[in-house]
């Protein structure tokens, strides 16, 4: 019977595969397939200071393209993000070539954050640790057991040594 029980309880429990994402084309993306590969999470934001970074965005996913999966999650949670997600989705494939996944537009941060960024926030919900997102281009890192690995602010560029050598680190 306390077998049953923890495995009901393990079955409820939410983890990085549990939600489901939107694209700036209306796409409903499932976490789940993005299971047994490393995820690299940014909210971004065009006019932001940080905007540079979506170049190096690009080059990270070329780079790991195998086994890392980059999701932009374009916010205006701090003001500067003034496109649609039409407009988003042009600049970032036509000025940056961005083969990663773009997502909506949506808020990151506090209570009326997306769902995924509140349990990426919070150790409550992630088991793990309590950083949420404090700016534009604050990234997350997800092992390929779909565990936070690393949490990078906005001043961290993607292809900075300290993001690849997490990238690289095999924690299996």
């Amino acid at each position: 019977m306390i077998q049953f029980a923890a495995l009901i309880q393990l079955l409820l429990t939410v983890n990085i595969y549990s939600f489901n994402i939107r694209t700036t084309d209306g796409q409903s993306i499932s976490m789940s397939q993005f299971r047994g590969k490393k995820i690299f999470i940014v909210n971004t934001a065009s006019g932001s200071s940080y905007a540079n970074q979506l170049k190096s965005l690009e080059q990270l996913h070329q780079k790991y393209a195998t086994n890392l999966v980059i999701l932009a999650f374009p916010s205006n949670d701090f003001g500067h993000e003034p496109l649609a997600d039409s407009a988003i989705s042009q600049t970032l494939h036509e000025e940056y070539a961005a083969g990663y996944i773009v997502c909506a537009k949506a808020p990151v941060s506090g209570s009326s954050g997306l769902p995924l960024f509140q349990w990426l926030g919070d150790a409550s919900q992630n088991g793990s640790i309590s950083n949420p997102v404090s700016g534009d281009f604050f990234k997350y890192l997800i092992d390929e057991n779909g565990n936070i690995q690393g949490v990078f602010s906005g001043l961290v560029d993607p292809m900075d040594s300290v993001v690849t050598k997490a990238i690289e680190t095999d924690y299996n």
